[in-house]
């Protein structure tokens, strides 16, 4: 395939994808499938649709830590998505479906950056990622995809599509974060009072961190500045589920206290 020719379709695909993710507007059920041909052109994919959206990024996904995740995935490393500001809220949340119309929530740890952390030529350290944090947070992903069916799509079309990252929602930081045991952080996720997940967080904070690190680093590579404000999510502990019309979803976090969203009936 000439380089042409992937321009043209990277253009195509991110003007469908851009058309969800700023419109609203599902890409069709009967549309032909992207058939991506390599991460490289699916991040390339991702960054097109950043562009045309056109909207700062207040926050990041980070997906797919973990090697066998990655294998299911197809994908030879973690993946990013972006959070653009008309879709991060703090919580309580109020979503829309015509924004988001299917949502699923995935509850987090999120951590804020309190300095800009500009590309450089040696990579950022643990000690020094951990310094520039301004504050660890319980976070909701909106999780959401531009095709109304995930069946048939593969790894490298959610890395395309933003890695599937609708929205972010956060709740505040304590002030003694850097002292919390978070391996022992338990989560219930309610559904209009029915417990829908449950889970706990089975990493330290300084093992959520190391992939803060590699994240900033990778991003780096990339030649991209994390921002001081901006948020970066850590992956789900109570897996994916739906929150559809009239519902309210709350996780209660047993030290980070809880955090809400609430989608609209119309």
């Amino acid at each position: 395939m000439s380089n042409a020719t992937d321009s043209t379709r990277i253009e195509a695909i991110a003007q469908q994808i851009a058309g969800y993710r700023r419109d609203g507007k599902k890409i069709p059920a009967d549309a032909p499938k992207w058939n991506i041909s390599s991460e490289a052109m699916a991040l390339a994919i991702q960054d097109r649709v950043a562009e045309i959206v056109g909207e700062p990024v207040s926050g990041w996904k980070f997906g797919a830590a973990d090697a066998e995740s990655q294998k299911r995935l197809g994908l030879s490393q973690p993946f990013i998505g972006r959070v653009f500001r008309s879709r991060q809220q703090a919580s309580p949340a109020t979503l829309s479906p015509k924004v988001n119309p299917e949502s699923y929530i995935e509850s987090e740890i999120a951590f804020s950056f309190g300095a800009d952390l500009p590309p450089r030529a040696v990579p950022y350290t643990h000690a020094e990622i951990k310094a520039s944090l301004a504050g660890c947070h319980p976070s909701y992903e909106i999780v959401d995809f531009s095709w109304p069916s995930r069946d048939g799509l593969v790894g490298v079309d959610f890395v395309a599509d933003n890695g599937g990252c609708g929205g972010m929602v956060t709740g505040p930081s304590p002030a003694n974060w850097r002292s919390l045991d978070l391996l022992r952080e338990s989560i219930v996720y309610d559904v209009d009072g029915k417990t829908e997940a449950q889970g706990t967080v089975k990493k330290t904070i300084d093992q959520l961190i190391e992939h803060v690190v590699w994240f900033v680093n990778y991003m780096g590579s990339r030649g991209i500045t994390l921002r001081a404000g901006q948020f970066i999510t850590t992956g789900t502990w109570t897996g994916m589920p739906p929150l559809r019309a009239g519902q309210t979803g709350t996780a209660r976090y047993s030290t980070l206290g809880a955090i809400s969203a609430t989608m609209t009936g119309k």
